[in-house]
């Protein structure tokens, strides 16, 4: 809902039907205006344990053990978006990411706003911009030397490699430019997907 839904609704909420109950669902509850979220009983879902979502991949996808451990870690948690996931797809998007990040350069803007249009293209954009906020996080816990809870364990080789090449706090700082990224072109904001890409890749390449 944006703004002007939600301040519609208001009434509606605060004086419901007598034989109903009202559940909103929402990602993040920053998206709701304060006269909303002030007169709901708010019930967090945390993410699944990593194991439990591997069972379930396995029993009922019939996955390997170690696919089903990578699906897990780009899951996040959400057995649903683990059933969902196209491995095949993400790995392939996983890969076109990290190599157009290895070569990155303000020196090169055609190189950069060519990313740009790759990560946006179709309706990948915000799974894609997951791909790349997961690698910034597994790149500063490697820095930190956090091997053992790194995400992409399938790829620590090109992660050290990448990593090495960044400070810790150059890559916490480009870490919390996507998650910016991934807000703005979220509702209620809705920004323009190719220009906020091309911003975020232009304070990475930097």
């Amino acid at each position: 809902m944006n703004r002007d839904a939600q301040n519609a609704f208001l009434k509606t909420l605060e004086e419901p039907p007598s034989d109903s109950i009202i559940i909103l669902i929402a990602c993040d509850g920053a998206f709701l205006l304060p006269t909303i979220v002030s007169r709901c009983h708010r019930i967090n879902f945390r993410p699944l344990p990593g194991e439990a979502v591997v069972k379930v991949l396995m029993e009922r996808q019939g996955m390997e053990q170690n696919t089903a451990l990578l699906v897990s870690s780009l899951s996040g948690g959400s057995i649903g978006k683990a059933l969902e996931s196209d491995i095949e797809t993400t790995l392939k998007q996983r890969k076109k990411i990290i190599e157009m990040m290895a070569h990155l350069s303000v020196k090169d803007v055609e190189g950069l706003f060519e990313a740009a249009e790759e990560i946006v293209r179709g309706d990948m954009s915000l799974e894609s911009l997951e791909v790349l906020k997961i690698w910034y996080r597994d790149m500063a816990v490697f820095k930190e030397g956090g091997e053992d809870v790194v995400i992409n364990h399938d790829l620590l080789p090109v992660l050290k490699e990448h990593s090495e090449r960044k400070t810790f706090e150059r890559l916490m700082d480009g870490l919390m430019a996507v998650h910016h990224a991934q807000i703005d072109i979220m509702p209620p904001r809705y920004a323009n997907k190719q220009l906020v890409v091309e911003n975020l890749l232009m304070q990475l390449a930097r």
